[in-house]
């Protein structure tokens, strides 16, 4: 423990909700998963080189894909956790756990979070229009 904080790996709250008992703010980093199981086969094609390929680049190339795939194949996973907190504890849901996205946002809600208490945030999908502003290169 340091600075009154202390950081817990590798517990599954989910089983052992006890383990969140003593403390009064609880912050969720679980990230997001991929819809409808689809995880598994996008990790095994990354896994497998299919990530370089000509028609994956292509495809990547494509803000509209890279749009889907960032925001919408997959789903925040945080908000399963919320109902673990006991009265007077405060629950922070941050990154990827509170919208699936890019790992830029992630970060930024993770620092939100640490030094201000969070605002009501906008969390609907952003528009493509605001995704062909930030046009990143695909490698």
């Amino acid at each position: 423990m340091q600075a009154g904080v202390a950081l817990k790996y590798g517990v599954d709250v989910g089983e052992y909700p006890d383990v969140l008992r003593d403390y009064d703010r609880i912050v969720i980093a679980t990230g997001a998963k991929y819809r409808l199981g689809s995880g598994t086969l996008l990790r095994w094609l990354l896994d497998h080189g299919w990530g370089k390929s000509w028609p994956m680049r292509r495809l990547f190339s494509s803000v509209r894909f890279r749009n889907w795939f960032y925001y919408r194949a997959r789903k925040a996973t945080g908000n399963a956790y919320r109902a673990l907190a006991g009265d007077g504890q405060k629950i922070t849901v941050i990154g990827d756990a509170a919208r699936a996205g890019k790992g830029k946002e992630a970060i930024e809600s993770a620092f939100r979070a640490a030094y201000w208490d969070p605002p009501a945030l906008d969390l609907s999908v952003p528009q493509l229009a605001s995704a062909r502003r930030h046009r990143s290169p695909v490698t």
